[in-house]
């Protein structure tokens, strides 16, 4: 975990943005973006491209690394219990905060 030089941050709202910014100054990966099915986040002025919506994730396995930025409890909790099966979470980034 945290090989690899792309990270995904799973949710573009405020906590993904926060996240974006504290991978940025870890200095741990050249490439950085996210994925949220709200696609109208991408006209608020993103740091970060807008990859696409969460059911693409998948495209990603093995290429990039992940970490879930979504600040509703709720919502995380049913997207981790739904969707995402398999993680590669940079538990680095979060030592280097």
């Amino acid at each position: 975990m945290g090989t690899r030089q792309r990270l995904i941050l799973l949710g573009a709202g405020g906590q993904g943005r926060v996240v974006a910014d504290i991978a940025l100054h870890t200095g741990l990966y050249s490439e950085i973006g996210f994925l949220d099915d709200d696609q109208g986040v991408a006209d608020t002025g993103l740091p970060f491209p807008l990859l696409g919506g969460f059911s693409e994730y998948g495209k990603w396995l093995g290429e990039a690394d992940f970490a879930v930025a979504i600040g509703n409890n709720a919502v995380r909790e049913a997207l981790q219990v739904h969707r995402w099966r398999r993680w590669s979470i940079p538990a680095r980034l979060w030592r280097a905060a």
